[in-house]
């Protein structure tokens, strides 16, 4: 939730919403030089937006690779203020790696980041990290330690506590962190 509240408050993102009202089955890249916005950004405000529903992806097939194609869909959208103090709540527990053997990790040691894992199991499930994640991936205390605080944790690699908790409840269901 807190991501869709961010991505609200971003400079283009009514432009998008917008332009995706008035030409629905868009690609990003159309949008994106339509605008005049960089395309990672309004492919993440889309991302964003169809995770929560505003807006609705279908892949189109052709020539060349598929891409995804986006129509407006609106709505209203409430916040539950009390999952999001919850969530805040957890900034102080202390986590660390969890020692999962069916996790590979894919990292960068010059830059000291985590660029994404492999989760080994029934299905093969990957998963990619921006650099901020990667980073705080890269400072998880090891599986015999301690842990350390999810807000410390963020505050050595600039990620949002908001951000920081989403990852760690996101990878602790999936068996890589481990909640303490």
């Amino acid at each position: 939730m807190y991501d869709l509240i961010r991505t609200l408050y971003g400079d283009h993102i009514f432009k998008v919403l917008e332009y995706l009202k008035l030409n629905p089955g868009s690609n990003a890249s159309k949008i994106a030089s339509d605008i005049g916005i960089h395309t990672a950004t309004v492919q993440s405000y889309l991302n964003v937006l169809d995770k929560y529903g505003i807006i609705k992806s279908e892949i189109k097939k052709g020539l060349g690779r598929p891409s995804n194609i986006y129509n407006y869909v609106g709505g209203s959208f409430n916040i539950n203020f009390d999952e999001l103090i919850e969530k805040y709540s957890y900034k102080d527990r202390l986590v660390r790696d969890y020692g999962n053997e069916n996790i590979k990790y894919s990292y960068d040691i010059d830059k000291e980041i985590i660029n994404g894992i492999i989760i080994i199991g029934k299905k093969k499930e990957t998963m990619k990290f921006d650099s901020r994640e990667g980073r705080f991936l890269w400072l998880l205390p090891p599986p015999d330690s301690k842990g350390d605080s999810i807000e410390n944790l963020c505050n050595m690699c600039g990620i949002t506590i908001m951000e920081s908790v989403d990852l760690v409840l996101s990878l602790n269901e999936k068996g890589v962190v481990e909640i303490l």
